[in-house]
């Protein structure tokens, strides 16, 4: 039931995400979104089942693997490029290193980017340094609730996030903060009678972080189906498939893009959990769709603009040749065709490249 009720959200969603790619391969305008947006929907497309050796997904691997050095946020295209297979060169790239590095020096950015991070290298098995340090900054934004509950910085996302790194760390050392904690994430959900749905704190970016947090931490969940079920609800995507902008975003990005991207991967990591005989199937349907939708729509477009200049330029030479007479017409025209005859080669060997070759 989960599967059926959400798949056209889910198609028309992933349709619309790798309409919007950039040419180089990326998503984003900036190069801060780039960066955040692409490592996140590779990550995302991977998970879905989309092919690292299609398209979409060999631009953006390409794009993340040329991410400058200097570049404050580069440690983000460790968990995509781990997850699609590249760890030895992110060990031949030394990123390896270079982030326990920086775990080692405290330098890696906001503590949730860090937890995040920290928790990522743990589940493939890395040791990161000074867990200690993080854990005690952790432990410092612990707020007391009412009811003997307990959040960590007062925010849904934050907190099921902490829960799941202190119970990656030491799960019994931690238990009662951890339960108490989720407790109070739970009794913070907002329930949307009009659409059946749940959400947390009127977010899309928090709703996302918090199912996926929880996912993590399947022990919290009762009745799984429903609660799953309740929370994809939330996601309504507009006709052309896009996620609606966030009001309050979970980090500072209020992006459909962004929101398209998180809601992919909620879903992704429902299917890895429960729906794994879908996981290729999907990832061929969105591929094959993608691949006939964006080739079949520039070749429209590229035949409607061409077209549209040719008649043009026949009515303006009619016009021309009644007015000015047929030597004076012929004599444009073969100007106009040699100014226009590299252009054209050029141009039309783009198109053959884009629709036969880029594959």
């Amino acid at each position: 039931m989960l599967l059926e009720s959400y798949t056209a959200n889910l198609i028309s969603a992933t349709q619309w995400l790798l309409s919007e790619q950039n040419r180089d391969g990326s998503w984003g305008q900036t190069i801060t979104d780039k960066v955040r947006w692409t490592a996140n929907a590779v990550y995302s497309l991977h998970l879905l089942g989309l092919d690292s050796q299609s398209t979409p997904l060999r631009k953006a691997i390409y794009w993340l693997k040329l991410i400058p050095r200097n570049h404050p946020e580069w440690y983000l295209r460790i968990q995509p490029l781990m997850a699609v297979g590249l760890l030895n060169w992110l060990e031949k790239e030394q990123d390896i290193q270079r982030v326990r590095d920086l775990f080692e020096t405290d330098t890696i950015g906001s503590l949730p980017v860090k937890v995040a991070l920290a928790l990522e290298l743990l589940r493939e098995g890395f040791d990161v340094p000074k867990l200690e340090l993080t854990e005690k900054s952790v432990i410092a934004t612990l707020r007391k609730e009412e009811g003997e509950l307990y959040s960590f910085a007062g925010g849904t996302n934050v907190t099921t996030l902490y829960c799941s790194f202190l119970s990656k760390i030491n799960c019994e050392k931690h238990q009662e903060i951890i339960s108490c904690s989720l407790r109070w994430v739970l009794l913070r959900q907002i329930e949307k009678l009009d659409i059946n749905a749940i959400c947390w704190e009127e977010s899309y970016g928090r709703t996302a972080y918090v199912v996926l947090n929880l996912l993590d931490l399947q022990y919290a969940i009762n009745d799984r189906e429903i609660f799953l079920s309740k929370s994809l609800a939330f996601f309504r995507p507009k006709p052309n498939g896009a996620m609606p902008k966030d009001v309050i975003p979970a980090h500072d990005s209020h992006s459909s893009t962004y929101i398209t991207i998180l809601f992919i991967r909620v879903y992704a990591t429902i299917m890895q959990q429960d729906l794994r005989i879908y996981r290729k199937a999907f990832g061929e349907l969105i591929s094959d769709t993608k691949s006939t939708r964006l080739r079949s729509r520039y070749l429209f477009r590229a035949v409607w603009c061409w077209g549209f200049s040719l008649l043009a330029f026949v009515a303006t030479g009619g016009v021309v040749y009644f007015v000015l007479g047929k030597d004076f017409v012929m004599s444009v025209a073969a100007s106009v065709i040699a100014a226009m005859l590299p252009s054209l080669v050029v141009l039309m060997r783009k198109l053959y490249v884009f629709l036969f070759e880029d594959k």
